[in-house]
């Protein structure tokens, strides 16, 4: 939260006039609400200031810093001296809508109250003019995402001490920000209701004044000073420097290291990526070993506060494994441990032992140290192969080289059969293959391996076993787990995952945005992913920016929804261009939807023969694809032969078996795809009656609703089927429902509602192509197929058709 105030307010009125100062302040307020938009701030409610809310710390600072210049360059402009007062805290707040009568009689629409409030509002009445304070809990994410601003060096970020809040029981640390260019404006002012901690008038003083004395003596044999390491502040974890002469070690213990210290609860890894995407900014190799110069560097540069440099070295014929926390602003190393193991098997034993040190040095208590932790040797591996098999696994599959990571997985678990964290990878790789079933049954496998799983990975696999099953309380699971581990990257990427594949994109976008913290691991998935979301909302600017973002970041593999970006702000060509790219994709899988994507701007062009084509090459590699792509492939095509070539549908595949809800699903979302598209057809063999069921996903209720439509218009029935459909518009619902609604007002001779839904269709073009695009690529292909129909007379589409392209 963020409460600014306008400083000297009513003395600017006095002088300038009622007029004049109206005038003036209302270019003020313009000009902040364009400020306010840029940084994705709220406002909730304004006077001689603002009060308004942001998702993150640094887009208040980014706000409050880019206003006070903005006053400072009009208050120039019209000669006057204009400044405003800032305070900035974060947490908790309660929020309401207040009722429409209240508001028609002048009452706000929206309300927030609680503690985060008032304590804003105290740093507020403390600033001096120009100033921008900031509580604690603002200033240390404030801090480390300063990065994320440009020139963050030229930062001034200064402590100012404790201050005795009325109305708060506990005396609060106050900080400010400014830019260096600025003038220091000094401690800040005391206030009625903000007093600064005054130690020295305590009754105590005399015993203080004796405390100091022992500091005094102590500081002249003090020990090395420890690092500042608040909770769930950020570390960097360099590349271990491998004396040993085995090269096993390598992968081997960098992996196990970054896992031990990921099971506590007090300390943040600064993730590879991060990492890797620092160093292309320093200009350095992206694969540059971190060393403790370079990992200085980084660590400074990503906000984080210490960086471990681990070594491994023989000697005296025994391994030695040694850990130092080094100060990246010095280079000094300020803990050194190390540990002697005779094999293997006493080495990860020594290096838990070496992480407990690490964890403790950095702050955290013997208890949660105790209680958060399993041994290395159950939480991964006891074989130091199965371990470096494991790492090599997890890079392969960041390469989208799946076949690889399946192999060395394999390979793993041959060397330890119950290696829980190689099954649950397992599940990953056969979900991403859309195989479900199998997916459910290796996590479950995982999971009955508890005592070798961590607690985070004991819940996550909870709610992966719910999402693979297709379970229907797969959001409620993610939610639960997202606020239990709220710094776990894939905690928050996954749920809004989840909410798209019920198309409730705008709760998706809310859920992602704890993921897009540049220091977390996998923000460049989440960022491509919110760029879809983006899209989807019709944002396409937007999602442009998110998606070369992602690009520049080193996003690869499937970038279908990126080139349909680009074809929806009318670059076509640039588009093609990213697809002819991507077509070259390390995964078979990525290049065939790279090329599903390109078949679909084809449609959008008119460009119906290279379209067709594209989908029958598709279709010959069926071998080389997961089964749940050919489905949607052989979807795609025959879709296209009945809409366009006026052919029939082949018969739908049988029903699964009931035992995976998800699978289900998923075959009853594309029946009902199948049927609607059927009703188009020529002759297309009659498929048994699709009807709704208690536990269908919401995805099949809404295709449901769309092929309900259709059989209405079929039957003759438009105006029932308007009337059925409209308490279905709720902003979630198929493009393809609001289309079968414009042929309804069409069939009925009511251009105002044609003229309606048409301007709906318009405005959400960029929707209908990646609707549903993660599970069911073929519905956004159907999207492009209606709206050729629109366009072409169907007999000349059907004659181009006839020699066009290899047969199905």
């Amino acid at each position: 939260m963020l409460i600014c105030d306008l400083a000297e307010s009513t003395a600017l009125i006095e002088r300038l006039g009622d007029h004049r100062a109206t005038e003036l302040i209302r270019r003020h307020d313009q000009l902040a609400r364009d400020t306010l938009h840029r940084h994705q701030g709220r406002e909730i409610d304004k006077t001689d200031g603002f009060l308004l809310l942001f998702e993150r710390p640094i887009q208040a600072v980014a706000f409050a810093l880019e206003y006070q210049g903005l006053l400072t360059a009009l208050g120039q402009e019209v000669g006057e001296t204009l400044a405003a007062r800032v305070g900035i805290h974060v947490g908790e707040v309660l929020t309401w809508s207040n009722l429409a009568n209240d508001v028609a009689k002048g009452a706000k629409p929206f309300e927030v109250e609680g503690l985060t409030k008032a304590i804003a509002a105290r740093l507020m009445s403390l600033a001096r003019a120009g100033q921008v304070l900031l509580s604690e809990a603002a200033y240390h994410p404030a801090m480390r995402a300063a990065t994320e601003l440009g020139g963050s060096d030229e930062l001034r970020w200064v402590r100012h001490g404790d201050y005795r809040l009325q109305g708060v029981s506990r005396p609060q640390c106050v900080f400010e920000v400014s830019r260096r260019s600025g003038t220091a404006l000094g401690a800040p002012i005391a206030a009625l209701k903000a007093r600064p901690v005054r130690r020295w008038r305590q009754p105590l003083s005399l015993v203080l004044l004796a405390i100091c004395g022992i500091a005094l003596l102590y500081w002249s044999v003090r020990p090395e000073p420890a690092i500042a390491f608040a909770e769930r502040d950020w570390l960097v974890l360099a590349d271990l420097n491998n004396q040993s002469g085995d090269p096993r070690f390598d992968r081997a213990l960098d992996t196990a290291v970054r896992i031990g210290l990921e099971q506590s609860p007090h300390i943040n890894l600064v993730s590879p990526h991060k990492l890797r995407q620092t160093l292309q900014l320093m200009r350095q190799p992206a694969d540059a070993r971190i060393d403790r110069e370079l990992g200085s560097q980084l660590t400074r540069r990503s906000g984080a506060r210490a960086l471990l440099l681990p070594t491994l070295a023989e000697v005296s014929g025994q391994l030695r494994y040694t850990t130092e926390l080094v100060d990246p602003l010095s280079g000094t190393t300020v803990y050194s441990h190390f540990v002697d193991a005779s094999d293997e098997a006493q080495l990860l034993r020594g290096i838990d032992s070496a992480l407990d040190r690490v964890r403790s040095d950095l702050g955290e208590s013997i208890e949660s140290i105790e209680r958060d932790t399993l041994t290395l040797d159950r939480l991964t591996s006891g074989n130091i192969d199965a371990l470096r098999d494991y790492a090599l696994a997890q890079e392969a599959k960041s390469r989208s080289q799946m076949a690889l990571a399946g192999e060395l997985l394999n390979q793993a678990l041959k060397l330890d059969p119950e290696f829980a964290m190689a099954m649950s990878l397992q599940a990953v790789l056969r979900f991403m293959e859309g195989d479900l079933t199998g997916a459910a049954a290796k996590v479950d496998e995982a999971k009955s391996l508890s005592s070798r799983l961590s607690p985070w990975e004991q819940n996550h696999l909870d709610a992966v076993s719910a999402l693979y099953s297709g379970s229907a309380d797969t959001v409620t699971k993610w939610r639960a787990l997202a606020a239990r581990f709220p710094d776990r990257h894939s905690a928050h990427h996954t749920l809004s995952m989840a909410l798209a594949a019920d198309n409730a994109i705008e709760s998706a976008l809310q859920a992602i945005q704890p993921a897009l913290d540049p220091i977390s691991h996998g923000y460049r998935n989440s960022q491509y992913q919110a760029a879809v979301f983006e899209l989807w909302r019709g944002r396409v600017e937007a999602a442009l920016a998110l998606f070369r973002s992602a690009e520049e970041a080193g996003v690869a593999g499937d970038i279908s929804a990126y080139a349909l970006a680009e074809l929806a702000s009318g670059n076509a060509e640039r588009g093609l261009q990213l697809l002819q790219a991507g077509k070259q994709a390390e995964s078979a899988e990525h290049a065939a939807r790279n090329a599903l994507a390109e078949v679909s701007i084809q449609i959008q062009r008119g460009e119906l023969a290279a379209a067709r084509a594209g989908l029958s090459a598709l279709s010959a590699q069926h071998a080389d694809l997961s089964a749940e792509l050919n489905v949607e492939i052989a979807l795609a095509l025959a879709s296209y032969d009945c809409l366009i070539a006026r052919k029939p549908l082949p018969p739908a595949r049988a029903e699964p078996g009931a035992s995976n809800r998800g699978e289900q699903q998923r075959w009853r979302f594309r029946q009902a795809l199948r049927q609607a598209v059927a009703l188009h057809c020529a002759d297309s063999a009659p498929s048994p009656a699709l009807a709704r069921a208690d536990d269908d996903s919401l995805a099949t209720v809404l295709a449901l609703d769309w092929l309900q439509a259709e059989q209405r218009l079929q039957a003759g029935q438009a105006r029932q089927m308007l009337d059925e459909s409209a308490a279905k518009l709720d902003r979630n619902e198929l493009w393809l429902l609001r289309h079968a609604r414009r042929r309804a007002f069409e069939l009925l001779g009511d251009p105002a509602g044609v003229e309606r839904e048409a301007r709906w269709l318009e405005q959400h073009a960029a929707r209908s192509l990646v609707e549903f695009s993660e599970h069911y690529a073929a519905l956004d292909l159907i999207n492009g197929l209606f709206l050729q129909r629109d366009h072409q007379p169907r007999m000349a589409l059907h004659s181009n058709e006839q020699t066009s392209g290899p047969p199905q």
